[in-house]
């Protein structure tokens, strides 16, 4: 049987997610079984959520009387404009007990085929590390593993670490903390790990991250050193509308860079993060993540009270 558009049939999708959904983005916390459920269902109402017929990736397939099998995807408006070619990116893979390989395979590359005709040129993949039969299908179906990740928590309800004097990011701070962005290069990162993304792009696009974080609302704030001329940053988003259907009051480091001028102050401005998040963003909890090569931020975060809590894989196919 082929693969078909779910976007019709959304209540079964989320039946079957309900049945057999293996983990969720945050079931590495403990805290508490009723917020490993919340998180759990938030993400699938996630998943299940109306989108646009033009961006709307969702296949799936009967693959016998009681197995379904889903890839839930999605067509990247802003990084398709950007690139200049149409990129999209597979969020979900469904699969039923005990099920083939060779099937996923099959379904993977029906997928893809399919996703050329929607004129789709860039098409990648996050996958939990412990999917091991998700991983094995996408190397089988012709996909390049790009990059491997790790995400970091830290509780923050005792954090209590050296403070340093920091302050918000202003547009006047941007051409430098552009070029910060620009020139420290991280090599790990899918962008620049990718040889099919032409450098210059993956440079601009930091630059662009940098700018839309500080003058146009991407970050929740954006921390530098308290000095005139900043050559380093931080940027935070504290996720607080998802804060009720997680169960948990949760924010994220989500970039950082740092000129050797201004040694030392990654894990400083990480720091002052935590502070601000739990003091005046309410939160409870900081994630971080970062490429698993990257061994100068692990050992930055860990020194600061960071656990482990999954590792993802990033594989990407072109069409």
């Amino acid at each position: 049987m082929s693969l078909f558009p779910l976007a019709l049939h959304l209540d079964y999708l989320h039946t079957q997610l309900n049945a057999n959904l293996s983990r969720s983005p945050h079931d590495y916390l403990r805290d508490s079984q009723h917020a490993c459920l919340q998180d759990r269902q938030s993400y699938i109402d996630h998943l299940v959520r109306p989108l646009d017929e033009s961006i709307d990736m969702r296949m799936g397939r009967q693959v016998a009387s009681n197995a379904f099998l889903a890839i839930l995807g999605e067509i990247l408006p802003w990084d398709s404009h950007f690139f200049g070619y149409t990129v999209a990116r597979i969020d979900q893979i469904l699969l039923p007990p005990m099920m083939p390989i060779e099937t996923l395979k099959s379904a993977l590359r029906e997928y893809g085929a399919w996703a050329q005709g929607s004129n789709v040129r860039y098409l990648f993949a996050r996958v939990d590390s412990a999917e091991v039969a998700a991983i094995q299908s996408l190397c089988l179906a012709g996909y390049t593993l790009i990059e491997t990740r790790h995400t970091y928590y830290c509780p923050l309800a005792d954090y209590a670490h050296e403070r340093y004097a920091v302050r918000t990011a202003t547009p006047e701070d941007l051409p430098r903390l552009q070029e910060t962005a620009r020139v420290m290069v991280n090599p790990y990162d899918r962008f620049h790990a990718d040889p099919f993304i032409d450098p210059r792009a993956a440079d601009t696009l930091m630059e662009q991250w940098v700018k839309a974080s500080i003058v146009e609302g991407f970050a929740d704030h954006v921390l530098v050193p308290d000095v005139a001329q900043p050559q380093a940053l931080a940027t935070v988003r504290t996720f607080r509308k998802q804060w009720e259907s997680w169960g948990r009051k949760m924010g994220q480091l989500t970039f950082g860079a740092v000129q050797p001028s201004f040694k030392g102050w990654y894990s400083k401005l990480i720091s002052e993060a935590n502070y601000w998040l739990r003091d005046t963003a309410g939160a409870d909890m900081c994630l971080f993540t970062t490429q698993a090569a990257n061994q100068a931020a692990i050992r930055s975060v860990e020194k600061l009270g960071f656990r482990f809590g999954k590792s993802e894989h990033i594989f990407r196919v072109l069409l």
